[in-house]
């Protein structure tokens, strides 16, 4: 079996992972159904080792910072063991980045590395230190096509700093998650919003249109269920606080497990991002709308979700426009009126995105582009 290393420069907590350390480590189970995986990152107290040994923790106590002290501890580890191939979520480049993947492509080893967001500089905050990480980003990110080989997009990108791309989508582990129950309660419709907290989640617009549509007179009870935290969160309770709207919108902070299943199941409607235009993004690759969809949800979304092809996108998805517009709550109570079997539309809606955004299908070009080179690989040995 050909191994595999995967370099994530991400906090893994194994008792309370977020939503990119969930995708992480489902990405590690789906790599290792082909590879012998080893996976990179970091700890609360040090760096992350995991592989078919099991879990250990390197110390990082003469780390200078710790993504560089990342860095030293996989050059330490290609000295000792021998991989295939690499797979590296993307940091952002400097220089120390940079001798990584010299150091990897000297070992032999093919690289291909995953940018999660592209283009990504809507990411980029405000103030000198972010200006001045994302100027040498740009100086050092033209010398990526002297050693990465491919490079994994959620965008339709052809070609990015100068490398070919594999284009897929972010995708889920179905199997890890449970479709949810049928909702009993027909006189409330239930929303549900789960995700860090960001000004792009643009949640805001659904918390002006609930203030709308109840300041005009609307009688439909709407519950608006906010799960997670972030730099919006106080933003959304004053609004919330400021509209009189305490008991419609709930906040529940960071939920997982049996608790954030509770909330699912008593969900009619799953709020993705409605904001990315704030980032100057038209598109996006969520994570949120697959579980949304694993669950059994139809979306709210201002832009396409490719967790469905085009007819079943038709059906389960509400588009509302990409701006500061309040979402209009009466399109949406409409939207949901739509579905008039509601006890059988989550396994549909489940089922129809299974075929598109399961980890083993969005993962299958990577596994091919590596299954590729390895041949050729092993054609010149």
């Amino acid at each position: 079996m050909r191994k595999l290393l995967y370099v994530a420069p991400v906090l893994i907590d194994d008792q309370k992972p977020d939503g990119v350390a969930k995708k992480v480590l489902n990405q590690v189970s789906v790599f290792s159904k082909k590879y012998e995986c080893t996976l990179m990152s970091y700890s609360s107290n040090g760096f992350r080792k995991s592989d078919t040994k099991g879990i250990s923790i390197i110390n990082a106590s003469n780390s200078v910072h710790r993504r560089f002290g990342l860095y030293s501890a996989v050059q330490e580890l290609i000295k000792v063991q021998k991989f295939d191939c690499v797979y590296i979520r993307y940091p952002r480049s400097e220089l120390n980045f940079i001798k990584l993947l010299k150091s990897i492509k000297q070992s032999g080893a093919r690289i291909v590395v995953e940018i999660p967001t592209y283009p990504y500089h809507g990411e980029i905050g405000k103030g000198i230190v972010p200006k001045a990480i994302a100027a040498v980003d740009i100086l050092f990110r033209t010398q990526l096509k002297k050693y990465v080989e491919r490079i994994v997009t959620y965008s339709d990108d052809k070609v990015i700093f100068g490398i070919e791309t594999i284009n897929t989508i972010n995708g889920i582990v179905f199997n890890n998650i449970e479709c949810k129950k049928d909702n009993q309660n027909k006189d409330v419709i239930s929303l549900i919003g789960v995700a860090a907290i960001r000004s792009v989640q643009g949640w805001d617009r659904i918390i002006k249109g609930m203030n709308n549509y109840y300041s005009n007179g609307g009688a439909k009870k709407i519950i608006f269920n906010i799960v997670g935290e972030g730099p919006s969160l106080n933003q959304y309770r004053n609004l919330v606080q400021g509209y009189g709207l305490e008991e419609r919108v709930i906040f529940h902070g960071f939920q997982s497990g049996v608790d954030l299943d509770r909330l699912y199941n008593n969900a009619d409607i799953g709020i993705n991002s409605i904001a990315i235009h704030r980032d100057k993004l038209k598109s996006e690759s969520t994570l949120k709308t697959k579980e949304y969809a694993a669950k059994g949800l139809p979306i709210v979304s201002s832009y396409p979700v490719d967790a469905f092809n085009t007819e079943d996108h038709k059906e389960y998805v509400l588009e509302v426009t990409p701006d500061e517009t309040p979402v209009q709550i009466e399109s949406l109570i409409q939207f949901y009126d739509r579905f008039k079997d509601k006890s059988s539309i989550a396994l549909k809606i489940r089922e129809a995105a299974q075929k598109k955004c399961d980890m083993i299908i969005t993962l299958e070009k990577v596994f091919d582009y590596f299954d590729l080179m390895g041949e050729k690989r092993w054609e010149k040995i």
